[in-house]
């Protein structure tokens, strides 16, 4: 389309300049001598043709200009091409251009497949909008996408975008979230059988819906429960699970987040190892800040012997014995987050290492404070695929610890630790020298240390000083120019440095690395 553009500019301009220079010999031949009286060279101007009359005039009352639409020209091939590569939002601008694009876009109606429709300012998006956007659609529609934080969305009009939806075959991710007005009614409305992923954070909906989405949606891969407040866990009771209408059997599911589902209890848990799409087929669970989650859930997190990702929140009951008893059941996991758990200690880590070790990629065990470092030294050596350690205070970290962290580590942050130093930073750029994001605020690092560190580590793309005391404002100058030379040599790759010292207490972006 680009050539063919150019191509139609270029002819314009030749046939523009060849018009100024007929023109002007025009005007240069019929000239009189400037000696010639003023009467004279008037006399021998040539009378205007009729022509130029007419242009004249048309000048004074000009017709309407009529517009060039060169979306019209391109074969109906490339512009489908052209329009499913814009974004959502651009593709709705489109629509209201010329008449061409906004039939086109009618008759095709895979174009929009996907309706990622995000209410980015309060009443920018309503009921009449969702349903305009739904039946255009139709049965091409693949993904739905509804976020909306002010009232002009009511549950009757999510329900009349689900009547319209029931006929959607295709329909295989559900997101609705940011809506305290979605109940069982509206998101039962929304639901078809071809659903795999269904995510309604921060709605009302209860453990009936639960049950609905679960009895429904028979393909159901992915369910996204986050600060659902109303879950309890009793919609996943095995008996709630209806006979499945088709000859084959449903999907179970793989990954469950109920992260801040303050209501859930100890007999969701239970319901959760006991269901028979979900024991045996769950992979990853999400379940932070639940209060009620308890040592004896722990006993009944074992029989899901198919996790490989587990965050849980720390519970006083939580016991070293327990956990202990977890990772030597729940082999080959990939991804841990336990923070600030006083049950966490040498043998805990210890087992976590002997069953997870080669097959983990991300821990985060912030606050650790029972744990040696002689054991974090060992542990680290065995977690050769890790690539994400969150280890903020925990104190048994030091820099001998740092010298035997595996070379695949991409994130680490080791912040709120007195023994990091800028021997430390040494340390890293010889263990870890492929670190991408790295977190060193409120230790004892130095601006020297930071400098030899910014140099020797080419991949580094955020740099977390905040709250270090031995940095100051100029340290932060000297920072930013070194920025500057790494990104003069090394093709403009963009470094962020979040600083805030003690003195200002500002956080400042540095880039130009």
């Amino acid at each position: 389309m680009l050539a063919f553009l150019e191509r139609k500019r270029l002819e314009r301009e030749q046939q523009h300049s060849a018009h100024v220079k007929t023109k002007q010999l025009s005007s240069s031949s019929s000239a009189a001598p400037a000696s010639t009286p003023i009467l004279l060279q008037q006399a021998l101007r040539p009378a205007a043709p009729s022509s130029k009359v007419s242009r004249t005039a048309a000048k004074r009352h000009p017709p309407a200009r009529k517009s060039f639409d060169p979306l019209a020209l391109l074969p109906a091939e490339l512009i489908l091409r052209i329009l499913d590569l814009l974004p959502f939002a651009s593709l709705v601008l489109c629509s209201g251009l010329t008449k061409a694009w906004r039939s086109f876009l009618r008759r095709h109606r895979d174009l929009w497949r996907h309706l990622p429709m995000i209410e980015r300012r309060p009443g920018t998006l309503n009921n009449a909008a969702i349903k305009s956007l739904v039946s255009r659609a139709g049965s091409q529609l693949q993904s739905l996408h509804i976020r909306a934080t002010g009232k002009s969305i009511t549950s009757a009009g999510i329900r009349d975008c689900g009547i319209v939806a029931a006929r959607h075959t295709q329909l295989t991710r559900l997101t609705v979230e940011a809506m305290s007005k979605l109940n069982r009614e509206a998101l039962t409305a929304l639901l078809v059988p071809s659903l795999r992923s269904v995510s309604v954070p921060g709605t009302v909906v209860d453990d009936a819906a639960v049950a609905t989405v679960l009895a429904t949606c028979l393909r159901l891969e992915q369910l996204n429960l986050a600060n659902c407040k109303l879950v309890t866990g009793s919609g996943f009771e095995p008996a709630t699970a209806s006979a499945v209408p088709y000859g084959d059997s449903p999907a179970g599911l793989a990954c469950l987040d109920i992260s801040g589902c303050i209501s859930f209890t100890p007999q969701g848990i239970e319901n959760l190892t006991r269901h028979p799409r979900i024991a045996s087929t769950l992979t990853h669970l999400f379940a932070q800040h639940i209060q009620s989650l308890n040592n004896w859930c722990l006993l009944q997190l074992t029989d899901l012997g198919a996790l490989h990702t587990l965050h849980l929140s720390h519970h006083p009951s939580f016991t070293s014995a327990r956990l202990v008893q977890l990772f030597s059941t729940l082999r080959n996991l990939q991804s841990v987050s336990l923070p600030y758990c006083p049950a966490i200690n040498d043998q805990v880590l210890q087992t976590l290492a002997q069953h997870s070790g080669p097959s983990l990629h991300s821990l985060a065990a912030e606050g650790s404070a029972n744990i040696s470092g002689l054991v974090w030294t060992q542990s680290l050596a065995q977690f050769t695929k890790l690539t994400n350690l969150q280890v903020a205070q925990c104190p048994g970290i030091s820099t001998t610890t740092l010298e035997t962290i595996p070379s695949t580590l991409s994130t680490l942050s080791v912040r709120g630790i007195d023994a990091i130093t800028d021997r430390s930073l040494d340390a890293l750029t010889l263990s870890a020298p492929n670190l991408h994001t790295l977190s060193v605020g409120q230790t004892r690092v130095t601006t020297g240390g930071l400098k030899r560190l910014m140099v020797l580590m080419p991949h580094l793309k955020v740099l977390d000083v905040s709250g270090c005391a031995h940095v100051s404002s100029a340290g932060l100058a000297e920072l930013r120019a070194v920025a500057g030379r790494r990104g003069a040599t090394r093709g403009g790759d963009e470094l962020v440095v979040v600083f805030a010292s003690f003195e200002s207490g500002k956080s400042v972006r540095v880039t130009g690395f």
